[in-house]
């Protein structure tokens, strides 16, 4: 698993900077509720299946093919209706979003989906074969309270690769698959990053990063330094890291937890992007 975290790591920024998610709030708002500024990118997203065999984009609509299907509910098991759940299928780094749906009045929906890529076979014969279906859910205000992870799925049209212990579940051919979710209200961080100076650092990317997911959202310093990071799940342990150019490897501050729904706190990052450090000094948490 270390080798793959490893991996998920580089494909994060790799698909970061390939495909310009770090800004795509509508396709990684799934804990921000389509904020352009935020993104989510869990763990889950890049799993260890690269491009093998030939690979061409698929372009077919979702056909029923590939189906999940379940409920979502809050921490009191109330339904909720209107939440978003969509599909993103195909192979490392190459996932694109194949189909998308929103729970009725009861918390129940049924997503169809499409495979992100086509395997070709030889002959003009393409499959399935087998490849990444990440299943997210999109309510803002919200985050899913087991971080999304029983989404991260495979989907296959191979009788003999229907498992594999890397993934939640492989969602089948022909065979719905039940996928339940529970939403739990987040809290707020915001704060500003300065240098060594006290001076406001403008245009960082800072991510928030955890134990339990890679990269969890980024967001970009403004013109006065200044931060916000909406909808965080609670009780994780979080922390800020920084990814650029300036760095020779992953710079992170400290961890903190957000213990309330709807608790924010604010922080103040020093970064020295000569000494190579991230420093954070909590400002007050308020309820």
């Amino acid at each position: 698993m270390e080798g793959r975290d490893r991996e998920r790591r580089e494909g994060a920024k790799k698909t970061r900077e390939e495909k310009g998610l770090g800004v795509d709030g509508e396709e990684f708002g799934g804990i921000n509720g389509g904020m352009k500024k935020y993104m989510l990118t869990p763990l889950l997203l890049l799993g260890s299946i690269a491009a093998g065999p030939a690979t061409r984009p698929a372009t077919s609509e979702p056909s029923g093919d590939f189906v999940v299907e379940g409920k979502v509910v809050d921490e009191g098991g109330e339904p909720m209706k209107n939440v978003a759940v969509y599909a993103r299928c195909g192979t490392q780094n190459n996932t694109i979003r194949t189909g998308i749906t929103k729970s009725d009045k009861d918390g129940k929906y049924r997503l169809a989906f499409a495979p992100g890529v086509m395997e070709e076979r030889g002959l003009g014969h393409e499959v399935v074969g087998f490849q990444n279906a990440l299943i997210v859910v999109v309510k803002g205000g919200y985050f899913e309270k087991n971080l999304g992870r029983q989404g991260d799925l495979a989907m296959s049209d191979d009788p003999n690769h229907m498992t594999d212990k890397d993934y939640a579940g492989v969602v089948a051919i022909h065979k719905p698959y039940e996928l339940n979710f529970v939403l739990c209200k987040g809290g707020e961080v915001s704060g500003k990053v300065v240098d060594p100076d006290g001076k406001v650092v403008k245009g960082l990317t800072l991510y928030l990063s955890g134990a339990e997911v890679t990269y969890l959202m980024a967001v970009k310093t403004d013109e006065e330094g200044m931060f916000k990071f909406r909808d965080v799940p609670t009780n994780y342990d979080w922390s800020f890291l920084i990814h650029d150019r300036f760095y020779a490897e992953d710079v992170e501050t400290k961890p903190f937890k957000l213990t309330e729904a709807g608790e924010k706190m604010e922080m103040t990052l020093t970064s020295d992007a000569v000494k190579h450090t991230l420093v954070s000094t909590p400002a007050a948490a308020t309820p």
